[in-house]
């Protein structure tokens, strides 16, 4: 999906550079706005944060803590 939108981008550029169109400045704002967002996607995820199928980034699995309130050991 990143690739049709970076087709798109690369279009604009060669459109504005090679045969001389013009970018408003809305076409610009949203030029800057999806180039942020393709380099937003390909960034690493946080450290330690956990996400898809509760695995940090890391790939730790995030378990959850043990209940202890019935432990026989505890009493």
């Amino acid at each position: 999906m990143a690739g049709e939108a970076l087709k798109s981008l690369v279009a604009a550029v060669l459109g504005a550079a090679l045969a001389g169109e013009a970018l408003t400045p809305v076409q610009l704002v949203g030029f800057a706005v999806a180039l942020a967002a393709m380099v937003a996607g390909q960034l690493a995820p946080t450290r330690g944060r956990v996400g898809v199928a509760g695995r940090a980034a890391d790939g730790a699995v995030a378990t959850p803590a043990p209940d202890r309130r019935n432990d026989p050991v505890r009493r």
